[in-house]
């Protein structure tokens, strides 16, 4: 328990039945002040949870220069601290003991902050307030003095449809260092949300997309959001073809592969079409064909995805004799 103790020069209508200014006299250089007032200040606890819910009680004991309880002492107080703290009135009035009381309610594990400093000035008998009683300051658990700052990257930095976008807050801190015991809040602009330090997504949609993190660190505080964009495009879809044998002949059956094209965001290929520049036509992830003369064609190669996207690529095959 904390005890703090302050002698005041103050007019005390208890102890001299009401005084003016003009009645005061200059104390006694030898002795104690005859206007002294004295306050003993103590609290059920020094230090509460940051729960939102902790108290501790404050308890006041006035007393005159004769040491005797004083009744009636007007006490205002007030406290600073973390957004949230409470204090249960800032006016208390001491009884016939002496004593009065106030509580202080700790703030929300959110808060910011590791100290609550509680303020009394005590009220003279005309009414006005007089200097402060150095402040009764209680601390809280756990420590707490800044919120963490929450910063992420992802990668691709241009992602197409249903790719998936790899999103990292590892760079996120907390009371300068690395906030190794922080709580990851995503939020990706289309309802979705996830957490963790590391996570994943892939967007349905095309267009700009605003994704939001918030980090909460072990005491409960929590982060300013902090925000980045990503262009979702329509991704990338290429055709590619391989043929054999190389060097065909006259006659010679030539088989082409359209396996080997390359699709982003998951898309899988829906349609192969073929034109082989001999007049033949076929369809399919593999299809052969037979060129009647020497000369070079030029194959087409014409694919469709599952995403509705299409690449066309084109080759020379070159029939010598």
């Amino acid at each position: 328990m904390r005890i703090g103790r302050i002698t005041l020069a103050l007019c005390a209508a208890a102890a001299l039945g009401g005084c003016t200014i003009q009645d005061q006299k200059a104390p006694d250089i030898t002795g104690p002040s005859s206007f002294g007032v004295s306050f003993i200040v103590t609290a059920s606890s020094t230090t509460i949870a940051r729960d939102g819910a902790a108290q501790s009680t404050i308890t006041v004991q006035a007393r005159n220069v004769s040491g005797e309880a004083l009744a009636n002492q007007r006490i205002l107080l007030s406290a600073t601290g973390p957004t949230g703290t409470v204090l249960s009135a800032d006016e208390v009035t001491t009884d016939g003991r002496g004593v009065a009381t106030v509580s202080v309610t700790a703030p929300p594990s959110t808060s910011v902050g590791n100290v609550i400093s509680v303020d009394l000035r005590p009220v003279d008998a005309l009414g006005q307030p007089t200097q402060f009683v150095p402040s009764f300051l209680i601390g809280l658990t756990p420590s707490n003095a800044s919120a963490p700052v929450a910063a992420f990257t992802f990668s691709p930095s241009a992602p197409g449809l249903n790719e998936a976008v790899t999103f990292n807050a590892s760079t996120s801190t907390d009371e300068g260092t690395v906030c190794g015991a922080c709580t990851y809040l995503w939020e990706f602009g289309d309802g979705d949300t996830a957490s963790g330090v590391v996570v994943t997504k892939t967007f349905t949609t095309t267009g700009v997309k605003t994704v939001t993190l918030r980090v909460t660190d072990a005491g409960g505080a929590i982060s300013n959001p902090v925000t980045q964009s990503l262009n979702v495009g329509q991704g990338t879809i290429t055709a590619n073809i391989v043929f054999s044998p190389t060097n065909p002949r006259p006659g010679d059956t030539v088989q082409f592969d359209g396996r080997s094209s390359v699709l982003s965001g998951g898309a899988a290929v829906t349609s192969y079409e073929w034109d082989f520049g001999n007049g033949s036509t076929a369809s399919g992830p593999t299809a052969s064909t037979t060129f009647s003369s020497a000369r070079t064609y030029t194959v087409r190669l014409t694919i469709r995805d599952s995403l509705g996207r299409t690449a066309t690529t084109t080759i020379t095959v070159t029939v010598a004799t």
